[in-house]
């Protein structure tokens, strides 16, 4: 939550050091893949995490990234009731994709509609007294928006979630 507000108030106040790195997709993932399998572990939550197939590499902030993955796996341990949860790395008509795919209860089209709003917390956080802000989703969709990207939710109640984020092409290298 300290790391949240910290983006949050750089974010709104000063705006985000943004410091543009060629990012090796593939390490990045190996290398944060520790601390996002040890929140799915004690949650009793399965992972997998799939690499792309080719080295893929993304001119962006690597420090933003980091934070969309794991503000993205932290919110399906949270509020999913998931028992799988998958980061994919996929390139998509050129374009990177980034996603957290999550087999859990879904999300209401209501409730879609203001997942991206900052502090909008949803029914599920709400019922089940779940900590948090609501912040993560904000900061995902402006670090998205950042790298000339698109926070993207695909979910249905009952049949799980999707939460991608798309990096345009221009950007993959």
């Amino acid at each position: 939550m300290i790391e949240q507000l910290l983006n949050t108030g750089a974010i709104q106040d000063t705006g985000w050091s943004y410091e543009e790195e060629e990012i090796a997709i593939n390490p990045l993932l190996i290398s944060i893949a520790p601390v996002l399998r040890s929140a799915t572990e004690m949650a009793g939550i399965k992972f997998e995490i799939q690499h792309s197939p080719t080295d893929l590499n993304l001119k962006g902030d690597g420090r933003a990234v980091r934070q969309i993955l794991t503000n993205l796996v932290d919110n399906a341990v949270k509020y999913s009731k998931a028992t799988m949860i998958t980061v994919r790395c996929q390139l998509e008509t050129g374009k990177l994709v980034l996603s957290v795919e999550d087999n859990g209860i879904g999300i209401s089209e209501t409730e879609l509609a203001r997942l991206k709003e900052e502090h909008y917390r949803g029914d599920v956080a709400s019922q089940h007294h779940e900590t948090g802000l609501g912040m993560g989703l904000w900061l995902v969709d402006n670090f998205a928006q950042m790298h000339g990207g698109e926070l993207i939710i695909d979910s249905a109640l009952g049949k799980g979630s999707c939460f991608s984020v798309h990096f345009p092409h221009d950007r993959v290298l």
